[in-house]
């Protein structure tokens, strides 16, 4: 991204347009401001290496994006010096039933399958707007979110799966 002088500027520009926000959403979080720049710090280094993933620079999906990553490298400074473990995801036991997608997805509104998704956890959420709307790989996601692979694609998997039986339900209560 700063290979050129237009990429410099690119950067420089989402540096300046997004900083603040970033810098209250891990501030937030951690409490701490050393912290905060750190977590910042680290999620602009993450932009540094996925530049293809910032197609305009004011725009809602970039501002949704740095502050998904913000807030997942926040978390895990957060967690890290409180010494919490996380939970381990992998463990964890969830259904895989989530070939009903499509078809579901299809018979509802775009209106209410919105209303739905903010109905979803947040982590959730940000994991699926990451997919879907940023078209991240489960690996750039990981990285973006500062989680390994495999908890990256077992969240993803959640969130499908939950999106989908609130999507069951809903067109249920129409049918009755």
């Amino acid at each position: 991204m700063i290979d050129t002088d237009e990429g410099k500027c690119r950067f420089e520009e989402l540096y300046r347009e997004y900083r603040q926000d970033m810098y209250k959403t891990a501030y937030n979080i951690l409490r701490n401001s050393y912290d905060a720049e750190d977590a910042v710090h680290n999620a602009f280094m993450i932009i540094l290496n996925n530049p293809k993933k910032i197609s305009e620079i004011k725009c809602p999906q970039t501002h949704a994006y740095l502050i998904i990553i913000v807030k997942g490298l926040a978390l895990k400074i957060y967690n890290a010096k409180k010494k919490t473990p996380m939970q381990d995801i992998e463990d964890a036991e969830c259904a895989d039933d989530t070939d009903i997608e499509d078809e579901v997805v299809s018979k509802i509104k775009v209106e209410r399958l919105k209303g739905l998704l903010k109905q979803l956890p947040e982590n959730y959420y940000d994991i699926l707007f990451l997919e879907q709307s940023m078209g991240l790989s489960i690996a750039e996601i990981s990285e973006s979110l500062g989680i390994t692979y495999q908890n990256a694609k077992k969240r993803l998997q959640r969130a499908k799966h939950k999106l989908n039986k609130m999507m069951i339900e809903e067109s249920m209560k129409d049918a009755i």
